[in-house]
């Protein structure tokens, strides 16, 4: 992660400060909702020995994933101002380690998260980006990423609108183009959110439900070659893919 990059997550991680820091009621209806979204993963985070999460933040799916697995955690965040808060919140796990150095963040490591990171990184970054991700990975690992769906015109006029340093929407697409060259691909995409969990939430998972059909009908009427695409289309408001090794990776011109 270059100088620059990482100057703009630490400006990023104090605007989150200020917009979000409240009652720890937000954190409980984000773990919730982690759970829900994650289940799918269960099988891998059973097997798992060591898990990383990349740009981890305040802790928030690092608290996720004690629940979820008995493996050894890392958490690494250029953030000092975000790192601090993880670091507190995970003071009594003692299987969670949280740093800002990314050496201490080697591999190999069985899954791999980046959760909400890769729209913040500039398109001249991002096969290092990608790089350094894939190379933490053991042999039959997997690299988890999630970030705010491209293909939802709704999600991203918001997510783009309300945050400067997001540089990027992705898509499953994009997202497999960029891992292709090092031998891997997308095997899974799934919903992150909306995610059912109380009364508000259910409201709001059934106006996405609501709104996805019209959403999907347009893009196909919309975007050529729709039809050919190997993904279905994914219109919620968040996703995450999951990525594996396929084949080896592509020589370098």
């Amino acid at each position: 992660m270059s100088e620059t990059t990482a100057r703009r997550f630490e400006a990023y991680a104090q605007q989150v400060d200020a917009k979000f820091v409240g009652p720890e009621t937000l954190l409980r209806n984000r773990l919730k909702l982690l759970r829900r979204a994650y289940r799918p993963l269960a099988p891998a985070l059973a097997r798992a020995r060591r898990v990383l999460d990349w740009g981890c933040g305040a802790g928030e799916l690092l608290l996720f994933l004690s629940e979820a697995t008995e493996a050894e955690l890392v958490g690494f965040d250029p953030s000092t101002s975000q790192l601090a808060a993880a670091a507190a919140r995970c003071r009594d796990l003692p299987r969670v380690r949280c740093t800002a150095d990314s050496g201490q963040a080697e591999g190999p490591f069985d899954l791999v998260f980046t959760s909400h990171v890769v729209e913040h990184v500039p398109d001249g970054e991002l096969r290092d980006f990608f790089q350094a991700l894939l190379g933490r990975l053991a042999p039959d690992g997997k690299l988890v990423v999630a970030t705010p769906n491209g293909l939802n015109p709704l999600a991203h006029a918001f997510y783009m609108a309300s945050d400067v340093t997001h540089v990027r929407m992705h898509s499953p697409f994009s997202l497999n183009e960029l891992v292709v060259p090092f031998g891997y691909q997308v095997t899974e995409v799934r919903r992150e959110t909306p995610q059912s969990y109380d009364l508000a939430s259910f409201a709001k998972t059934l106006t996405w439900w609501l709104s996805s059909l019209p959403l999907r009908l347009a893009l196909y009427a919309n975007a050529g070659g729709v039809r050919g695409l190997r993904f279905p289309l994914e219109m919620a408001a968040t996703f995450y893919c999951v990525i594996e090794r396929v084949a080896a990776p592509e020589p370098r011109a």
